[in-house]
């Protein structure tokens, strides 16, 4: 999804390109911080708190999971109408 958008960004300017790559990139590795760093420092708080961020994470991965299913089932019976 980001190619196209990147051509359209330098059929405007070249910088506008560069600048959406950067900004990609720059939200990649923040996000990926924002979610490292807790982990890391739950090791320090003992084991109990890491399988609970472990635990609350995993739930998390799997509700997303079933709306992605759900979502997708009724993108397929709304297409099949």
């Amino acid at each position: 999804m980001l190619g196209p958008l990147l051509l359209q960004a330098w059929r405007t300017s070249p910088a506008h390109a560069v600048a959406l790559i950067a900004s990609f990139y720059v939200t990649m590795i923040a996000s990926t911080a924002v979610i490292l760093v807790p982990f890391a420092g739950a090791r320090t708080l003992g084991p109990r708190v890491g399988r609970t961020m472990l635990g609350v994470s995993a739930l998390a991965l799997a509700a997303f999971g079933v709306y992605q299913l759900w979502a997708g089932g009724a993108a397929v019976v709304r297409d099949l109408r």
